[in-house]
């Protein structure tokens, strides 16, 4: 394991601490239960509905839901993300979804740089790292950007090996942010149509993952040649 720095220590520390009042506090830990049973329905009306009672601190809660998706695979981001804006708007809930991708990225990212190996593939899988790790290596910033940019690719791993690779913090926070914008975007402006959001989603994850292959072509050229 590599010598934790501040931020992945205060990444463990909001775990630690989340554990521990959850079964430490009965209140907390009832109230966290109905949240689990919520976000597995995996359907954006029935969270909202959940969540509706605690509108003035829904954002909170919608940020701490970030974070603890990384953790809970069921529960993909762009769920999540489709929560803020449907409570918030597209502009509130779109800086929303802004930050809390944010937050999210640096705590795995620091999290897979302090854990080492071994733990994230507990956390991910052996055979996901692995790939991640190659891609990462090869392609380093546009890998990051497509997987943020595709609804359908796995914005956990990417982060977690970000950290794991010692890839630049800065670069990786830059390619996250790029990836991250239009998606933001797209949920923004088609609220609440969920057809034209499934779309957007098959345009927009088509096109990331073309473009990621045709850059993962050229450069195989490049290097045969």
């Amino acid at each position: 394991m590599k010598k934790p720095s501040i931020p992945a220590i205060a990444s463990i520390t909001i775990i630690l601490v989340a554990v521990g009042f959850y079964f430490f506090n009965n209140e907390f830990q009832q109230w966290a239960n109905k949240a689990y049973d919520a976000f597995s329905t995996g359907e954006v009306k029935e969270v909202k509905k959940f969540l509706e009672p605690y509108r003035e601190i829904g954002y909170l809660i919608l940020l701490g839901a970030f974070l603890f998706q990384l953790f809970l695979f069921f529960i993909p981001s762009v769920l999540v993300m489709s929560l803020s804006i449907m409570m918030y708007g597209p502009w509130l809930g779109g800086g929303l979804c802004l930050l809390g991708v944010f937050l999210a990225s640096v705590f795995a990212y620091f999290l897979g740089h302090a854990l080492g190996t071994y733990t994230i593939d507990k956390i991910i899988g052996h055979d996901s790292r692995e790939k991640m790790e190659t891609f990462l290596e090869k392609y380093g910033f546009w890998t990051v950007t497509v997987f943020r940019l595709s609804p359908f690719l796995s914005n956990d791993a990417v982060s977690f090996v970000g950290g794991l690779v010692n890839m630049s913090f800065w670069r990786f926070i830059g390619a996250t942010m790029l990836g991250i914008t239009p998606l933001t975007i797209i949920l923004a402006w088609m609220g609440e149509d969920t057809e034209r959001v499934k779309i957007g989603f098959m345009i927009l994850g088509g096109i990331s993952i073309l473009a990621l292959g045709l850059y993962i072509f050229i450069d195989k050229r490049k290097a045969a040649s």
